[in-house]
């Protein structure tokens, strides 16, 4: 059972991840109105720092898909985990 609490730990981990990282992708968009105010130039990298948080949340979102179709596979009854 240690491997499955572990899983579901991991489970949880990956959501904390992913929302810190919408919260990233968010508060770039708001920083990148904040520069495009002061420096247009400094503003027009902001969307490539937005497509790698977006990337990273790619990863993770298809990882916490793949983890939860093994547990459900492993332990049975993972339809409660997402």
């Amino acid at each position: 059972m240690t491997n499955f609490r572990d899983d579901l730990k991991l489970l949880f981990d990956i959501d904390v991840q992913i929302a810190a990282l919408k919260n990233e992708m968010q508060m770039a968009e708001a920083k990148r109105l904040v520069l495009g105010a002061i420096s247009p130039s400094l503003a027009s990298l902001m969307p490539a720092a937005n497509e790698l948080i977006g990337k990273r949340i790619d990863v993770l979102v298809r990882a916490k898909a793949r983890l939860e179709d093994l547990i459900d596979k492993e332990h049975g009854g993972g339809d409660n985990l997402g």
